[in-house]
């Protein structure tokens, strides 16, 4: 019935405004193959649609019309339509390349990549979308040339490896065409049209001293001059597996009860008890304990030691602890626009709930609107606003991990939340204050509902854009950018939470006559707030020329900017505090009390903290690129940028930057009479780009944090001492690339060779002490030279009614240190696991350098090296001999990376399939440390490969167990070359399958068009060169887990 009165109401429209409805199928006229988002719009009623994957389209028009027919890559065509027109049957034909409607985003212009002679990658809003994820930077993650590193203390962004060694080394982030100085998870992905690439000094250099790590330029979705309205809904939801607590390394229950039963015979620990500080014991000790002491028989002790050899902590976290994550996005666009005006609405909520239970929120609106009152002037106006909720969930492992017994119970076996051995000794917890005191046991599976933290974070972007063009071949514009990104935290530890129950015990005081309790610490929660604000401003004003005259085609800009950038924090703690009534008690943080534990007086903590910064940058700018005759191309960029960071010289706080560059189009000259290579583009550029770390400055930096407690004057400490010779960081860089492209899109790509050398890079220096107390200083001390080939192939090889699409990306990338002012050191000071900064020249700043392995002794299992050319197991001399005796493996990051995505469709079906490589790296393999064991309870599994007699030496390289202690020994084996291993690995990133529903085939939907998308990631890792047990990624923290994901598209 709706179908009918669908069809009717048409009808009506239709024979009152003498109009029709045409239907056709448009085709590649090359192949024949239907052409799928092709823009087909009406001349006269400027109505328009686009076609499906069969090429099929629908639409109302005048009886008499014109149809113009839009798609990239392809010639656009009009179609005069006449009175009753049957089926259209419409072709259009392919260009002979289509970059020069490629257009890629610098932040300051929008220009066609043809044109450009740098290096620009651009990612596409369909390259975007395919993965599902709550941020935009992570969709960059096996799309492009953005590394991504998992080691927790390196840069987790690079492009074309590292330009400082301990500047700042992440990319630069520009939202919208100013830098975007707030977290960069606020973005709605949704949200985002592009993002472009700045990979070389060319296309960089114009953002000058913030340009030496790469730039990601993001762009964001807008509306266009005489566009209908258009709403699009997206919707998805992902679920994430739990994590596999097998992957975790540790050894068993019953084992390590063993290892503590030995250790309990060597006396190990006896001393504890008698710390004042009460450090706790495990169970299996305390039985030992009362066993020693004739509590309970030798029998009762074995039988209490085997229950708990029964249990494992890793059945509670599975159980009670970690669960399925989740997240759901939604979002709305509306888009529209008459001739004189643009909007541009989004809305979206995006929810996540982690695998610990922690909680995330994040609700955005982008609000844009653009008016021309008259054809030479324009106004763009922009909000966004974007507001972010967490809360903490549940205790990770990790969280635990110290001291934690591997028979740990959180709960009976009714459920009960049971408490651990936490932080002190249980007996005497027990029994101190005789009943008088707070509970001061943990309860792993309660404490979290009682101690919990949320932040909420709040960020309000503001654009306005003016344009005018006083001609037609200049334009001027005023740009201005406020930013204010404001962060509330709250953590709050109610009366029931340990640490709470804790700081009150700690402080109370009990007559021991009268047994009257007295709390320094006031009875109630404690609360811990902390707020952050961010504020910008940002001025530009430029000039814009371009003229096309002849053969010639001129293009300039040039202009200035100034940019302030403050920040500032506060912090206080409340005691007493109760959350019902918003009350708190009175503190005295003057005078010391003493305690129970650790039995002295101490200082009760005030928690109050402020501090604020202020960073004021100015630059002036220009580019200009001219072109001859559409085939030779030349580029050349320079900046000037100023700071209140650098010194006292007018000389070091300008820094000039530029860049120069030329291209050729070879395929249009008149000798080039290929039929097969239909583009081919030679292009070159060489440049400086800068790097500045707001964390330096050129003068005396004091850093202020209250009131000393006992003289109750104002305290400070030298951050950094005065230097004025402080410069920028500078990195130049030479870029060769080749672009290519064969007919009818068989194959298409680019490959870049790239050379770059960084200069007066800041580095730590040795000083004289006795002038400022500091043994070194950062100065412009140190350089480093890195180099690298990119490459890009896209190829169709099907182009039927199946179609099969495929890219191949690949980035090589090295870099080492070649000055570098290193104080004589000790090999201790520089074995490496790849994680930290290792800065010895000829090599990388993150590599994995070892002391030489020289095997087992057979007599003892204890670990060799190499002493001046002699095996050796005197560990202090390992240590301390000269660096140079030690071996370097290779880098801590991928050398060579890249993606194979692979994608095929029939009809209306799209499978895709993403596999990532990281190649030419390595790690150091976690193995058994035995302070770690005995110390911390941290067990690993090569505990059970380690040498036990003689022979063992020939089938192992774990060590034995010695004891007492020896941790010079531990950290020669741990440190060893022999556990330096390849981290190289394949891996399938993605498997997905879309279905894509139009209204052209089912007129009675109420949409234009539904797409459909379900998803796999993280499926498998289909190759490692190393361990099979271990991902070298993760090789010591739990790696991520499969998710499911299904995503919908809605479009009106």
């Amino acid at each position: 019935m709706k179908t009918i009165t669908l069809s009717f109401l048409l009808l009506l429209v239709a024979l009152g405004t003498k109009a029709q409805i045409i239907q056709g199928v448009v085709t590649d006229s090359a192949t024949l193959n239907p052409l799928e988002a092709v823009t087909i719009t009406a001349k006269s009623s400027k109505r328009s649609t686009i076609t499906n994957q069969k090429g099929q389209f629908k639409l109302l028009i005048a009886n008499t019309d014109t149809l113009i027919l839009k798609r990239i890559g392809y010639q656009t065509i009009q179609q005069p339509v006449g009175l009753d027109a049957g089926p259209l049957q419409l072709n259009m034909a392919p260009k002979a390349n289509n970059l020069s409607e490629v257009m890629v985003n610098t932040g300051y212009q929008t220009l066609p990549k043809e044109r450009a002679t740098g290096s620009f990658e651009l990612i596409s809003n369909k390259d975007l979308n395919r993965q599902v994820s709550g941020d935009i930077i992570s969709r960059l993650d096996g799309t492009s040339s953005v590394l991504f590193d998992n080691g927790t203390q390196r840069p987790h962004l690079t492009i074309r490896g590292l330009s400082s060694i301990y500047g700042d080394k992440a990319p630069l982030v520009v939202l919208n065409n100013f830098p975007y100085e707030g977290n960069i998870n606020n973005i709605n992905p949704d949200d985002v049209e592009s993002i472009t690439i700045l990979k070389d000094a060319a296309a960089a250099s114009i953002w000058g001293t913030r340009a030496s790590n790469g730039v990601i330029v993001i762009t964001t979705k807008k509306g266009n001059y005489n566009q209908p309205l258009k709403v699009s809904i997206n919707s998805s939801i992902k679920i994430m597996d739990k994590p596999n607590l097998d992957y975790i390394r540790q050894i068993s229950s019953p084992d390590y009860i063993d290892l503590e039963k030995f250790l309990f015979e060597k006396e190990y620990r006896f001393s504890d008890t008698a710390n004042l500080l009460r450090p706790a014991f495990s169970p299996a000790y305390e039985i030992l304990f009362q066993e020693r002491s004739g509590l309970i028989s030798h029998e009762t002790a074995e039988n209490e030691l085997t229950n708990l050899g029964t249990h494992s902590v890793f059945d509670d976290f599975d159980k009670y602890i970690y669960q399925k994550a989740s997240m759901q996005q939604y979002t709305i666009n509306i888009d529209g626009g008459s001739q004189k005006d643009a909007y541009h609405i989004d809305a979206g909520y995006n929810k996540q709930v982690s695998n610990l239970n922690s909680k995330y929120d994040r609700l955005t609106l982008h609000l844009e609107n653009t008016i021309r009152p008259i054809k030479s002037l324009e106004l763009k106006t922009s909000l966004m606003y974007n507001r972010t909720n967490t809360a903490s969930g549940k205790p990770s492992y990790e969280n635990l991990r110290l001291g934690l017994y591997p028979y740990a119970q959180f709960a009976s076996t009714d459920g009960t939340p049971l408490a651990i051995n936490h932080v002190y000794r249980r007996p005497y917890i027990d029994t101190i204050g005789s009943g008088h005191l707070l509970d001061w046991h943990y309860y792993p599976l309660e404490d979290y509902k009682h101690a919990r933290s949320s932040a909420i974070t709040e960020d309000v972007v503001g654009n306005v854009d003016l344009q005018y063009r006083p001609t037609k071949t200049i334009k001027l514009l005023l740009q201005y950018q406020y930013e204010r990104q404001q962060n509330n935290s709250k953590n709050l530890s109610d009366p029931e939470s340990f640490s709470t129950r804790d700081m009150i015990n700690k402080f109370t005081e009990i007559d021991p006559g009268t047994g009257q309790v007295s709390y320094k610490v006031p009875y109630g929660g404690i609360l811990s707030r902390g707020q952050s604000i961010m504020e910008s401003n940002s001025v530009r004003g430029q000039i814009n020329y371009h003229e096309t005259f002849g053969d010639h085609d001129v293009s300039v800009l040039m202009g200035s900017e100034i940019r302030d950038i403050t920040n500032q924090s506060d912090g206080s703690l409340l005691y007493g505090y109760d959350d019902e009534i918003l009350t708190f008690g009175n503190v005295d943080f003057i005078n010391p009390y003493p305690t129970i534990i650790p039995g002295y007086s101490m200082y009760i903590p005030n928690g109050q903290s402020e501090s604020q910064s202020n960073n004021r940058f100015v630059s002036v700018f220009a580019n200009g690129a001219y072109t001859f005759k559409q085939r030779y191309i030349f580029s050349a960029s320079a900046r000037r940028d100023a700071s209140n960071l650098f010194g006292v010289n007018t000389n070091d706080k300008w820094n000039p930057l530029w860049s120069v560059g030329g291209s050729w189009i070879i395929n249009k000259e008149k000798f080039w009479q290929s039929n097969t290579i239909n583009y081919l583009k030679l292009r070159a550029t060489y440049g400086f780009s800068g790097n500045v770390d707001q964390s330096a400055s050129a003068v005396t930096t004091l850093k202020y944090f209250g009131n000393d407690p006992n003289t109750n004057f104002n305290q400070a400490n030298v951050v950094q001492f005065g230097n004025p010779d402080l410069r920028w960081e500078k990195t130049g860089m030479l870029n060769i690339g080749l672009d290519f492209a064969v007919k009818n899109d068989i194959l298409s790509g680019s490959i870049e060779y790239y050379q770059k050398k960084g200069k007066d890079l800041l580095g730590f220096a040795p000083v004289d002490i006795t002038t400022t107390g500091a043994s070194q200083m950062l100065y412009n001390a140190a350089n480093m030279n890195g180099h690298g080939l990119d490459f890009s192939l896209l190829s169709t090889p099907i182009k039927a009614a199946i179609g099969w699409n495929i890219a191949l990306k690949g980035y090589i990338t090295h870099s080492k240190i070649t000055k570098y002012f290193l104080a004589k050191g000790t090999s201790s000071s520089l074995v490496s696991n790849g994680i930290s900064i290792n800065p010895l020249v000829g090599y990388p700043i993150y590599g994995i350098v070892s002391y030489k392995w020289a095997g087992l002794d057979p007599q003892t299992g204890d670990p060799q090296g190499m002493l001046e050319g002699d095996i050796s197991k005197d560990y202090s001399g390992l240590a301390n001999q000269d660096y140079h005796q030690l071996t370097f493996s290779g880098s801590a990051t991928p050398t060579f990376y890249g993606s194979l995505l692979n994608s095929i469709s029939y009809q209306n079906f799209t499978l895709s399939a993403n596999i990532v490589y990281r190649l030419g790296y390595y790690y150091r393999k976690p193995t058994i440390n035995y302070y770690d064991l005995i110390k911390n309870g941290y067990g690993d599994l090569d505990y059970y490969n380690r040498w036990q007699q003689p022979g063992d030496e020939k089938k192992t390289n774990v060590p034995s167990m010695e004891y007492p202690l020896n941790n010079s020994r531990d950290n020669f084996y741990m440190f060893s070359d022999i556990l330096a291993e390849k981290a190289d690995n394949i891996r399938l990133q993605y498997v997905s399958i879309s279905y894509l529903l139009s209204n052209t085939r089912r007129q009675h939907m109420p949409f234009d068009n539904m797409s459909i998308t379900a998803m796999i990631n993280n499926p498998e890792i289909l190759w490692r060169a190393g361990d099979k047990t271990i991902d070298p990624d993760y090789p010591n923290s739990m790696a991520p887990t499969k998710s499911f994901s299904l995503a919908l598209k809605f479009t009106f």
